[in-house]
C-alpha cells in the first residue's frame, strides 16, 4: 500500500459526487408523495457555456433550492446555474477553471452549511476548488495539483468533521487523497490502482459505518477496499465488469440493507454490471442489461417513488438516456429510454418542488441542459 488513512466515519450520503449539502437521489424528494410510473417531460434547457461535460446539484446559496453546476470542457470554465425552485434556472454565471475541467463533486467543505465546489482540470493536471460565498456566488479558485483528473469523490477521510476529497487519476494509474481544513487541502497519500482508474466512490460495503473505496478500472474491473477501522484500507479485491467500466454508482437494489453496485460499461457490449453486495465487502457475480451505445454515466435512485432504487443510464452517442427500473430484488426491468442529447454525466435533485425527483442533463453538443421533470402518467 502507498497510503496509510484514517478513515472511520459516520454515516454520510454521497451523491453523483459524493457529496454533503447535495442532494442524495434516494432519500431528497418529499415521501408524501404518491407512488407512481415514471413519465419524464423536457422543462427547459438553460444554455452552458461550450462542451458541458460533468455536472452537480447542490444547494448553493442556501435557499433549499437545488442549484447546478457544469464543467464546460472547451471554454475551461464552470458555470453555475441558481434554481429558481420551479425547474427553472438564473442565467449561468461562468468561473474561471484551468485547460479541460472534465469532472466535478460538491459539498460542504468549510461548514457554513452552503456547497462548494471541487473541479478536476484533465489536461492541465490540477483540481480547483470553489468556495462559496452566502449569495450563490463563488471565491476565486484555487488549484492543487493531480495527474489528469479523471473523477473526484468527497468523504470526511481524518474524522474532522471536514469533508476532504479523492481523485482518480488516470494516466498515474492512482487515486489521491486531500485532507480538507476549512476548504484548505493538502495531499494525504495516494493507493496505487492495478490500472487506469475512470471513476471512485466512497461506500460502506462491509456494514460498518465506514466508508469504503470502489474504483472502475479499465479494462474491466472494479476494486473494492475495504476499509481497515484503523487507519488504511485492505488489500484490494477485484470483481470482473464488462469492458470499459467507465462509471459506477453505490445503493441498495434489492433492499437487504447492503449497499450494491452498478457500472456502466462504455465500449464492447454497452450495457451496465449489476453486482450485489454480500455485506462484507464481496460481491456476487454480475449480472448485465443492455442500454443505449457507449453509456457515460450511471446513478442510483428511486425514480418512480415506489420505494425500489431504480436505474439511470446517460449514454453520448445515441442521444438518450436510459431508466431501468428495479423491482426490489436487485433486477431491473427492460430499459425505457428518453431523448436528451449528447450527454456524458447526470445529476439528480428535485428542481421543481413537486416530491418526485427530476433530472439534469448536460448537452456537450447544444451546450445546454435538458432538464427532465418526474411526473406521474
Amino acid at each position: 500500500m502507498a497510503y496509510d488513512l484514517s478513515m472511520r466515519i459516520a454515516a454520510l450520503a454521497l451523491l453523483l459526487a459524493g457529496c454533503r449539502f447535495g442532494f442524495d437521489p434516494l432519500a431528497d424528494a418529499r415521501t408524501d408523495a404518491a407512488p407512481c410510473p415514471l413519465a419524464l417531460d423536457d422543462a427547459t434547457r438553460p444554455a452552458t457555456g461550450a462542451a458541458p461535460r460533468a455536472i452537480a446539484a447542490a444547494d448553493f446559496n442556501g435557499d433549499r433550492k437545488p442549484d447546478l453546476a457544469v464543467t464546460d470542457g472547451d471554454d475551461s470554465t464552470v458555470s453555475v446555474l441558481l434554481g429558481n425552485g420551479d425547474a427553472t434556472f438564473r442565467e449561468r454565471v461562468a468561473y474561471p477553471a484551468a485547460l479541460h475541467p472534465w469532472s466535478i463533486a460538491a459539498g460542504d467543505l468549510t461548514g457554513d452549511g452552503r456547497a462548494d465546489l471541487v473541479v478536476g482540470n484533465y489536461s492541465s493536471s490540477t483540481i480547483s476548488v470553489y468556495l462559496a460565498n452566502a449569495d450563490g456566488s463563488f471565491q476565486p479558485q484555487q488549484t492543487y495539483g493531480a495527474v489528469t483528473p479523471q473523477s473526484i469523490a468527497l468523504g470526511d477521510l481524518d474524522r474532522d468533521g471536514d469533508l476532504d476529497v479523492a481523485v482518480a487519476e488516470f494516466e498515474n494509474q492512482s487515486v489521491s487523497f486531500f485532507s480538507n481544513a476549512a476548504g484548505r487541502l493538502t495531499p494525504n497519500g495516494t493507493y496505487v490502482t492495478t490500472s487506469q482508474p475512470y471513476q471512485v466512490v466512497f461506500t460502506d460495503v462491509t456494514g460498518d459505518g465506514a466508508l469504503d473505496l470502489a474504483v472502475a478500472e479499465q479494462p474491466a474491473t472494479v476494486d473494492v477496499l475495504a476499509n481497515t477501522l484503523g487507519g488504511g484500507f485492505s488489500q484490494p479485491q477485484q470483481f470482473p465488469t464488462a469492458m470499459q467500466p467507465w462509471s459506477i454508482a453505490a445503493g441498495d437494489l434489492d433492499g437487504d440493507g447492503v449497499n450494491d453496485l452498478v457500472v456502466a460499461n462504455n465500449f464492447g457490449d454497452q450495457s451496465i454490471s449489476v453486482l450485489l453486495g454480500n455485506g462484507d465487502g464481496t460481491f456476487r457475480p454480475r449480472a448485465d442489461y443492455a442500454v443505449g451505445k457507449f453509456p457515460w454515466w450511471v446513478e442510483i435512485a428511486d425514480l418512480d417513488r415506489d420505494g425500489r432504487a431504480d436505474v439511470i443510464v446517460a449514454g453520448g452517442a445515441e442521444g438518450i438516456a436510459s431508466i431501468l427500473l428495479g423491482n426490489g430484488d436487485g433486477t431491473l426491468q427492460p430499459r425505457e429510454d428518453h431523448a436528451v442529447g449528447y450527454v456524458l454525466s447526470l445529476a439528480l435533485a428535485d428542481f421543481d418542488d413537486d416530491g418526485r425527483l427530476d433530472v439534469a442533463l448536460p448537452d456537450s453538443v447544444a451546450n445546454a441542459i435538458t432538464i427532465l421533470r418526474g411526473a406521474c402518467r
